[in-house]
């Protein structure tokens, strides 16, 4: 019995073997290796850059002044509508002139009434002085007449002084813009009594154009400033700095002027001092109390390495760009990004050479999410790219 379950055993175990022959002999071949994902690779651009300082400010009006009530009446008659844009001596308010009119006239009463009094003084005087020459009168009465003469020429001369008072106490009945600008809407109605006590503000006209814009910078900026400008002139000339402002919603920075004002000390607390510049606001897009960004370019251009904007990555060791090396192996390499042009970023030198960028060094822009570090790929350019694809539709 043990002989024949040995045979047994020894049969199964061979038909078996031979049916795992036959079952792996039916297996496919294993598949081939896929191919390496296309990625589209650019150069650094290299050229020559400005540096520039960037900061946040504020626009302010170029002038900017309170109108208010210099005499006391009720308010008449107002000459604007809210938002209007006047000239220079424009007539904003009218206050009641009644009492003022009637004041100038008593004014010129009292002075017509004092030069009358002057005229015949001063023929008393002349008759006196003729008389003494005869001994008619006597020297006394000669200074009594020239003493009178002259306190009616000083009551002329009151006189004179109080009508001027009363005609400038009238003409501030008419309340005129001191400047070119555009008013504010009116802050006291027609009929309300104004001028008692405080001076009473009516409205606001501001000088929209110029403008100003103003700033905190720091330390190193404003040294920056002044070396610059003593290098071109030899003095500290600001009106040759430019700045470029920018508003919420621009592009870029599309205002231009200059710097005309910095600071005479530097705050310690904050280790900033203020500055102004001055740019055109022919547009009237620029209004005071705006938010605005500020721009400084530096004197000298410096050569520079920029990459695209969209090909820089960010993980926890810093940001990076996925470079294609000799073997079109992917490798990821850690920057030192600077200061942005349009699309492009500035890459710093770097004394560590697994970090930074050389001009002849390829990195990917498109295809990012195909790549991996230590794996290969497929470079191709921009052009290559384009031309692929023009093929395939042409296909279809």
């Amino acid at each position: 019995m043990k002989i024949e379950s040995i045979k047994s055993f020894i049969v199964f175990s061979t038909l078996a073997s031979i049916a795992i022959g036959l079952l792996g002999g039916c297996q496919k071949a294993p598949p081939p290796a896929p191919a390496a994902p296309e990625v589209t690779v650019e150069l650094p651009v290299t050229k020559q850059v400005y540096p520039f300082f960037d900061f946040t400010g504020n626009t302010a009006a170029f002038e900017e002044v309170d109108i208010r009530a210099r005499v006391t009446g009720f308010l008449e008659e107002i000459h604007f509508k809210d938002g209007d844009d006047v000239k220079e001596g424009d007539v904003l308010f009218t206050i009641e002139q009644d009492v003022f009119k009637a004041t100038v006239a008593q004014a010129e009463a009292v002075l017509e009434a004092n030069k009358a009094e002057l005229e015949r003084a001063g023929a008393d005087l002349a008759r006196v002085e003729k008389a003494v020459k005869t001994g008619a009168v006597s020297e006394q009465e000669v200074d009594l007449k020239r003493a009178e003469r002259n306190v009616a020429k000083a009551a002329v001369a009151k006189a004179e002084a109080s009508l001027d008072q009363a005609n400038l106490q009238l003409s501030y009945t008419k309340v005129t813009s001191p400047i070119s600008g555009r008013v504010s809407r009116t802050l006291v109605d027609p009929g309300n009594l104004v001028g008692p006590g405080e001076t009473t503000l009516l409205t606001r006209v501001v000088n929209l154009d110029p403008m100003y814009v103003y700033s905190n910078i720091s330390e190193r900026l404003l040294v920056d400033i002044l070396q610059r400008v003593k290098e071109k002139t030899g003095q500290e000339n600001k009106d040759n700095v430019e700045i470029f402002v920018g508003l919420v919603g621009d592009e870029g920075y599309p205002h231009k002027g200059k710097l005309n004002f910095f600071d005479n000390i530097l705050d310690q607390e904050t280790g900033t001092v203020q500055i102004r510049g001055v740019l055109p606001n022919d547009s009237g897009l620029l209004y005071p109390g705006m938010f605005v960004r500020m721009r400084i370019p530096q004197k000298k251009p410096v050569d520079a390495i920029l990459v695209k904007e969209i090909a820089i990555g960010t993980d926890l060791g810093g940001k990076f760009l996925l470079v294609v090396d000799d073997q079109n192996m992917v490798q990821r390499r850690y920057i030192e990004t600077g200061q942005q042009f349009d699309d492009l970023r500035v890459v710093k030198d770097s004394t560590d050479p697994n970090k930074g960028m050389k001009a002849n060094d390829r990195y990917i822009v498109k295809g990012l999410q195909r790549a991996r570090p230590g794996r290969p790929v497929t470079p191709k350019t921009a052009n290559e790219t384009a031309a692929d694809a023009t093929d395939s539709t042409e296909e279809k």
